[in-house]
């Protein structure tokens, strides 16, 4: 998983969270996981203006459109398959001290 540091969330412990993004695929037929897809951090800004996600730090998988679905293919050089998949990007959030 691609990194980005963000700023310390609790100023008293001053730890910082590494934020990481990928790309869920799920089945539509059987809503099971088909791939993941690691953005890698030198496209994260790039990806993230793509799909229009404004707040880059809030945790979650957000649906995407065929539309950015095919942006983010093109972008990160995968095949997309709208048809067999839905697509999420999805924000993940570790401590770095306890990985």
């Amino acid at each position: 998983m691609s990194a980005i540091p963000v700023l310390p969330t609790d100023q008293q412990q001053q730890r910082c969270l590494v934020v990481g993004y990928r790309v869920i695929m799920y089945e539509r037929s059987t809503d099971r996981v088909g791939g993941v897809i690691d953005i890698p951090a030198p496209l994260v800004t790039q990806a993230l203006s793509t799909v229009g996600i404004s707040n880059a730090t809030e945790l979650g998988e957000t649906e995407l459109t065929d539309a950015q679905v095919r942006a983010l293919a093109n972008l990160l050089q995968f095949r997309s398959n709208v048809s067999r998949y839905q697509y999420h990007l999805e924000t993940l959030a570790s401590d770095p001290v306890r990985a």
